[in-house]
């Protein structure tokens, strides 16, 4: 996780040094949204999961809403019921990788404490992920979370680290 940090450092040093007040504001609100994004697609809790749901998927784009809501409904809001699962995540760093006109694509990197009660213990990680960003009008919509260093095709794995399918 460390190279993850360091490279989220890096990206934010060399993507800092350039660029006109317009494009530092575009970069702004682009890492807000991917941070934004990422919190909110990879936390749960039992007790609202319908609500969260509901609210996330005002931050996606239809695609990956639909891979959302198939993901949710296809087990993972059962378990987190059955299980009473809070995941509170909390966003350390993010940083732009890529952006242009229609798309961009944030770096996160994020702690998550998980307490459910199929855990002995809360169990705390840090996880990294690539947030691509659709832009949608005026806004910034997610259209893929993977974590970092692969993409929608390798990802595989579970749906907290691939929530858009």
């Amino acid at each position: 996780m460390v190279t993850a940090l360091f490279a989220v450092a890096l990206v934010v040093r060399i993507q800092g040094d350039a660029g006109s007040d317009s494009a530092i504001v575009a970069r702004n609100q682009v890492a807000s949204a991917g941070a934004n994004g990422a919190a909110a697609l990879l936390s749960y809790d039992y007790r609202s999961v319908n609500d969260v749901v509901a609210t996330n998927q005002r931050l996606l784009t239809t695609t990956c809403a639909a891979g959302y809501a198939a993901q949710i409904d296809g087990g993972v809001k059962a378990q987190v019921i059955a299980n009473k699962v809070v995941v509170a995540t909390q966003v350390r760093a993010a940083a732009v990788q890529s952006i242009d006109a229609d798309g961009a694509v944030v770096l996160v990197v994020v702690d998550e404490k998980r307490t459910g009660t199929d855990l002995a213990a809360p169990q705390s990680s840090q996880l990294a992920v690539s947030v691509g960003l659709v832009r949608d009008g005026g806004r910034w919509l997610v259209s893929d979370v993977v974590p970092a260093g692969t993409t929608s095709e390798t990802a595989g794995g579970s749906a907290a680290a691939h929530p858009c399918s």
